[in-house]
């Protein structure tokens, strides 16, 4: 066999599997870790659990959604869900919110007023052979435990409930999961006269 001929036959058995790899290591390559999972954000992975006040030391059990996505009301359609805590009023103020997957910090800011100090976190994930993304908002957060930049493990905790700026509700965590990476941090899409289809 001619050194050429060698050289063909070892290059046709080479290249495919190089070029495979160049196409499966662009299908892995992340700029974020990617997400081997997603959990809830208060209580524990499943969104249960006990928590105590902090004022009064009571243990109160369990979490529910007291506005979810999609809901009509006074300022306009609800974007994501509202999380509180079972013991009502401000019993869930200063409890930790935890991210809800592996990912990237990508915006931090003490946003004003109804929104106070918000957290958006830029997550990767593989889903029937295809690479999505998704971002996680925090809104209403007592602290902020993390800055733009930082990689976050899921379940870390990233802030703490809290409440708007002026008060005018009690302490609870809005979290919002958004597909579209075109809208900024601080978007309120009733505001844009942007329908529920559209939302959800």
């Amino acid at each position: 066999m001619s050194a050429m001929r060698t050289a063909l036959v070892i290059w046709l058995l080479w290249a495919p599997a190089a070029f495979a790899g160049d196409v499966f290591n662009e299908y892995l390559d992340c700029d974020v870790p990617p997400a081997d999972g997603f959990d809830f954000p208060v209580g524990n992975a499943d969104g249960r659990g006990d928590y105590r006040d902090s004022k009064s030391g009571k243990t109160h059990r369990g979490w529910y959604v007291a506005m979810g996505l999609g809901k009509k009301f006074y300022l306009g359609i609800h974007p994501g869900e509202d999380w509180n805590g079972k013991g009502g009023g401000n019993t869930d103020a200063g409890q930790p919110v935890h991210a809800v997957a592996a990912g990237k910090v990508i915006y931090t800011d003490a946003a004003g007023n109804l929104w106070g100090r918000v957290v958006m976190i830029q997550h990767v994930f593989y889903e029937n052979h295809l690479k999505k993304r998704i971002r996680s908002m925090y809104v209403h957060l007592g602290e902020i435990k993390v800055e733009v930049g930082d990689s976050v493990r899921r379940r870390q905790i990233i802030g703490t409930i809290g409440r708007d700026p002026q008060n005018l509700y009690q302490a609870h965590l809005h979290l919002e999961m958004r597909w579209n990476e075109e809208i900024p941090a601080i978007y309120w899409p009733s505001a844009q006269n942007k329908t529920r289809k559209w939302i959800l």
